[in-house]
């Protein structure tokens, strides 16, 4: 059965892998489950995700083939809220909960500028402008620590650059209309090049034509 590769939901949606057993507790028993999950639908509606890789969902050693090493470190229970047990379950957590109460999703979600916004924003982002999922990708030369890359499609060309250092950092480009800082604390607006970088700051920028 044929079919166009343009008319494939998942080349332009966005996919959000969940480690089941980490996500959302719903009996109690310290371990994420499918139930657990459901239950936090919209949150991942308030992200903007189009769907959802669940892994595992079954019985699993948690193991690396080949080197008998677990993964756990990274598979620490997902922090809701700031309460003990991080609104993950009502019971003992799996594994030990983050240290830090302070980082986590409710709060995040109503800071402006959290790190959970800026993903969010991204998100949104990308559905807007379909030249940063299909442009042609085409690397630009890394100077004064200024990583960069241009998305381009048809007239429209779509730049970011990320300033890697932890001091300001100037960036060549050729100006046009400013989408996004990740400091996500710049309006949408006409900026001209070239263009001074805050500390760790990433812009995307509409070229002008």
């Amino acid at each position: 059965m044929g079919f166009d590769l343009d008319d494939r939901w998942w080349r332009r949606g966005v996919i959000y892998e969940v480690a089941t057993i980490s996500f959302q507790d719903s009996d109690g028993d310290g371990k994420g489950d499918l139930a657990g999950f459901l239950r936090r639908i919209d949150y991942l509606k308030w992200l903007g995700v189009d769907a959802v890789w669940l892994t595992p969902i079954y019985p699993s050693p948690m193991l690396v083939p080949g080197f008998g090493l677990g993964r756990d470190p990274e598979r620490t229970p997902m922090r809701w809220d700031d309460s003990e047990a991080g609104g993950f379950t009502t019971g003992k957590p799996w594994l030990p909960m983050l240290d830090g109460r302070s980082c986590n999703v409710a709060r995040q979600q109503r800071e402006e500028r959290s790190l959970l916004q800026l993903y969010r924003r991204l998100i949104e982002l990308r559905r807007k402008q379909p030249c940063l999922v299909d442009g042609d990708y085409q690397p630009i030369r890394a100077r004064n620590d200024v990583l960069g890359y241009r998305r381009c499609q048809g007239q429209t060309q779509i730049s970011v650059g990320l300033n890697i250092a932890n001091e300001p950092r100037q960036w060549s480009c050729t100006g046009g209309v400013r989408l996004m800082s990740t400091h996500l604390d710049r309006a949408v607006e006409q900026v001209k090049g070239p263009i001074l970088l805050r500390a760790n700051e990433g812009i995307v920028l509409l070229e002008a034509p």
